[in-house]
């Protein structure tokens, strides 16, 4: 491809370029122009990018060229990097010498060419600048406005004028011309024509070799058909000869004998179904010619005006040489007519006789190099092999090379090397291409290679490679390979070794450092260097006493002399460190010896451990040991704890007093069993923990003191668990609770003797109401139809209604008397409804398996619920109770499917006295849910039933 040079420059120079060109030193260049954009080359890039691709397709060689706006750091690498493009982005050094714009640029000039002047506005627009920020960025810096004037842009002077009152500078004009950027130009475009010229100089040597090989081929096998006396044969051969040299479709000769024509010999055979077909692709008044196809030629082959017969070559692709390749045939056939006729002349006759003579010898003496050069291959130790060039056929292997791969005899003979080349990161193809490569350019290639047996197996084989001209196979690679799998497989295992152990090193908690004979510091791991505070390229500057405090030195210079220098290691000893920081922390350490491979020592190594938390564990251990142990020793409420075997091993002096025991000692070892009054309820008591998640609050019992009496504890008290959740044993806290007991038992019955009164009375008013309203029975007889009937109606309502609260106040007498207690709350709403009865009404009651912590008369509460919906939800025909657990605890769901309260009346619902009957139902409710701090809320909707919401707090519920 003959390649244009094409200069591609900024619209800003297009004017100065063109001017160059004009001068008729650039007769081959062209032009073309990209527009200026007020910015860098990274805002024209995109566009500027179709130019350069739409040229470097066509194979132009392109000469970048700008007016100083173009930042070509800004193109991408490979771009810049292709030798068909130059740039000359110089601006202003493209029409002044570089030393004279430097001296400008040193004495503050701001150099403008004419077409960068010409769209200063269009500039300043585009950076958003004013007067006084253009003015603010000269500053100081710039003293004058240069304007370089190349003569070809008349009337600048008004605009250079305007600019430079703009930026606030003086301006002056300085003629330049174009005779430096013309200068530029020359030496780029004379190197392109020069590159140019090699470059066809050399693609002419090429075709010239090419040329010279297949005349030299042809000449060589030519000549072999001078020795064949069969016609045929002559013909086939030369057919033969033309298909290799032309590649055509198929090739036919016609062989005219004293104008007699025979049959058409052709390749591939039959190629032509007639004699006549064949006619028909050439014409008999011409010696020559191009089938109508274009595709093929034909000729006659004549010797001394004699028509000895017709070639035709079909549907050929043709080299550029096209004219020399019919010639080269042409000449085929005249030797091959000469075969056939046997008419040469006696020089020809003696030149081919000497020629085949000389041919003989030759043949001779490389037959003798080569059974030479066979037996050394053959006998070598390592495995040979030799490739064809061409293909990457194998012609040659050795044994050793044979069974290197699991082959037998001459089994690999034929097959292409990428058989043996095993896939790698790469395929085989692309490897031997890289070795194809290299042998080009040098001659010769070493390396190792991933080969592949005939199993699949692979095998490492370090190959020398080299090229040779065999006289029999041609130009070939001789590869030499040995076996080198198993120091591979020792280099792999040895790298996985260090790898992992690098990994260890690295990954190592505790830090790790070495040390020489003189104490300076040779490795260490990343722990170290976090544990002490430096950076890695200061601690190859320290020694280990520069990191150790002064007090520390000596002893470890003694455990070094003793231990480490003797047996080898040392034991754990422990010493301080100081980080860069200043801060000093202690360590514990262990040292060991590094010796060389003559057993003598080379230096040391050891694994640090900051124990700093480990001590300062150990003081607040000891801190808190101390407060534990003041406050067992002075807590009046008695700590115990017992082992596995409920054997005392740990009790509080407070324990000795209330037990009734002379001492501590006395009490250690003591079975739990022998201090409860009935030791069977300690099992109880056990049960109690493990049902209740391992520990229990408040739990009474008695105990048995030394002398035989008795005293009553709460105790709290937890299980003791190993790490895998075995039992160890109990501890906990017994208070004396005696006093409590016999304050509780007086309450009791001081609360039992009130309700006795309250019964007595509660009997005595009823009795007395009763009267009243027998007496106010007959009065109303008596005063019937009077004024006075009304009065009495109403005087018995009041008595029926007093009648009903006392009578009410039985069955909540006992509000707070017994003491809340864990109770099933599917039984509680069960006996509320068997306490009910309720009929014709269906009752759902799904709560599962829960307890609620309650006072007894709980089934009040859901009695009186359930009695409510009876008595005032008119249309009632289902109860139900669920529940549902919350952040806020345990919430009881009470439903049923009446015409449910309204909301006026939900605001006065827990109201005492809020009622049709006796106002005190739900309001007493309210207050013995209150007692455990359970709450009661009614949110249901009116007119679709009840909803009241119960919520147990968390401590307040449990499953069982």
């Amino acid at each position: 491809m003959d390649r244009k040079f094409v200069i591609l420059c900024c619209e800003n120079i297009l004017p100065e370029v063109e001017a160059v060109l004009a001068t008729g030193a650039f007769s081959e260049a062209q032009v073309r122009s990209f527009p200026f954009h007020c910015g860098h080359i990274r805002s024209v890039w995109a566009g500027l990018m179709d130019q350069y691709e739409e040229l470097a397709a066509a194979g132009a060689t392109i000469c970048l060229c700008g007016c100083g706006c173009s930042n070509t750091f800004d193109i991408p690498r490979e771009i810049r990097n292709d030798p068909s493009l130059i740039i000359l982005d110089k601006g202003p050094s493209l029409f002044l010498p570089e030393s004279q714009a430097e001296q400008f640029r040193r004495n503050g000039a701001y150099l403008k060419l004419p077409g960068r002047l010409l769209k200063w506005k269009q500039n300043a627009e585009c950076h958003k600048l004013n007067q006084s920020i253009a003015r603010e960025m000269f500053g100081e810096s710039l003293n004058e406005v240069v304007l370089l004037d190349t003569g070809l842009r008349p009337g600048l002077e008004p605009v250079l004028a305007e600019f430079a009152q703009f930026y606030g500078k003086p301006a002056r004009n300085i003629p330049v011309g174009i005779d430096v950027f013309r200068l530029h130009l020359a030496v780029v475009y004379l190197q392109w024509q020069a590159d140019r010229e090699r470059t066809q100089s050399r693609i002419a040597m090429t075709a010239a070799e090419k040329r010279v090989a297949d005349y030299s081929m042809v000449a060589d096998l030519t000549s072999r058909l001078i020795g064949i006396h069969d016609e045929d044969t002559i013909i086939s051969r030369m057919l033969e000869l033309i298909t290799l040299l032309c590649s055509p479709a198929r090739t036919g000769f016609l062989p005219v004998h004293q104008g007699v024509t025979g049959a058409v010999i052709s390749s591939p055979p039959d190629s032509y179904p007639s004699t006549e077909t064949f006619r028909k692709s050439f014409s008999p008044l011409r010696p020559y010619g191009l089938h109508e196809s274009g595709d093929g030629f034909w000729f006659q082959v004549t010797y001394n005006e004699e028509l000895i017969g017709i070639l035709s070559v079909d549907r050929v692709t043709l080299p550029d040489a096209v004219n020399e390749y019919i010639n080269l045939t042409h000449f085929i056939s005249q030797i091959a007519g000469l075969s056939i006729t046997i008419a040469r002349t006696h020089q020809n006759l003696v030149q081919t006789i000497t020629e085949r003579d000389d041919e003989i010898v030759w043949r001779k003496k490389a037959e003798e190099e080569l059974s030479l050069h066979s037996q050394i291959l053959l006998n070598m130790a390592e495995g040979v092999a030799l490739i064809r060039t061409r293909d990457g056929t194998i012609v040659f292997s050795n044994t050793q090379f044979s069974r290197m791969f699991g082959y037998a005899g001459n089994e690999l003979i034929g097959t292409n090397i990428a058989a043996i080349n095993a896939p790698d990161i790469r395929s085989p193809e692309e490897i031997a291409r890289e070795i194809s490569e290299q042998l080009e350019k040098t001659g010769s290639w070493t390396g190792e290679v991933r080969n592949r047996k005939k199993d699949g197996s692979v095998v490492w084989c370090h190959a020398i490679v080299s090229t040779y001209n065999h006289p029999a196979f041609g130009p070939v690679w001789i590869t030499v390979h040995e076996d080198i799998t198993e120091s591979k497989l020792v280099e792999a295992a040895l790298a996985g070794s260090e790898q992992r152990y690098r990994q260890l090193y690295e990954g190592m908690r505790d830090a790790f450092a070495s040390i020489d004979l003189e104490g300076r510091i040779t490795g260490f791991n990343r722990s170290f260097e976090m544990m002490i505070g430096y950076p890695p390229e200061e601690i190859y500057t320290l020694s280990f006493n520069d990191l150790t405090p002064a007090p520390w030195q000596e002893q470890e210079q003694e455990i070094i002399r003793n231990q480490v220098m003797i047996r080898g290691y040392s034991d754990i000893y422990e010493k301080e460190y100081r980080a860069k920081d200043g801060r000093v922390f202690p360590v514990e350490l262990r040292t060991t010896i590094i010796k060389g491979e003559d057993g003598t020592p080379q230096g040391m190594w050891a694994i640090i451990r900051d124990i700093t938390e480990r001590k300062e564990a150990g003081r607040a251990l000891a801190e808190s040991e101390e407060r534990y142990r003041t406050i067992i020793e002075n807590i009046q409420d008695i700590f115990f704890r017992f082992d596995k075997d409920s054997r005392l091993v740990m009790v509080s002096p407070s324990a000795v007093q209330t037990f009734g025991y002379a001492s501590l000692d006395e009490m250690l070892g003591i079975s739990a069993y022998a201090i409860w009054k009935k030791p069977e309820l300690r099992e109880h008591f056990l049960a109690a923990m493990r049902e209740r998640g391992g520990a229990v609050e408040d739990y009474e019992a008695e105990f048995v003191k030394k002398d035989g009496t008795t005293f009553w504890g709460s105790v709290n008290a937890k299980l003791r668990l190993d790490s895998q959740g075995g039992y160890t044993g109990t501890e906990g806290i017994i208070r004396d609770i005696s006093e409590r007991r016999k304050a509780d038992e007086a309450l009791k019955e001081a609360l039992k003797k009130l309700n006795m009164l309250s019964s007595i009375t509660r009997h005595d008013i009823l009795n007395q109401i009763m009267g009243l309203r027998a007496f106010l029975e007959l009065s109303k007889e008596d005063l019937r139809g009077t004024k006075h009937e009304n009065f009495i109606t109403k005087e018995d309502q009041a008595a029926e209604a007093i009648q009903r609260q006392i009578e009410f106040t039985k069955y909540y007498q006992d509000i707070g008397v017994n003491a809340p207690k864990w109770q099933s709350l599917e039984s509680v709403i069960y006996e509320a409804k068997d306490q009910l009865s309720p009929q014709g009404i269906d009752v759902s009651i799904e709560v599962g398996d829960l307890e609620i912590f309650a006072d007894p008369l709980i089934v009040k509460v859901f009695f009186n619920l359930m009695e409510n919906s009876q008595r005032h939800g008119e249309r009632v025909t289902r109860f139900s109770f669920s529940c549902q657990e919350t952040g806020a605890g345990l919430v009881i769901f009470y439903r049923d499917n009446g015409v449910g309260i309204s909301e006026p009346d939900k605001k006065k619902l827990f109201q005492k006295g809020f009622g049709k009957h006796t106002g005190l139902g739900l309001f007493l409710s309210r207050e013995i849910l209150a007692i455990t701090g359970i709450t009661i809320v009614e949110n249901g909707t009116p007119g679709q039933g009840v909803q009241f919401a119960i919520t147990v707090p968390k401590e307040g519920f449990r499953h069982t």
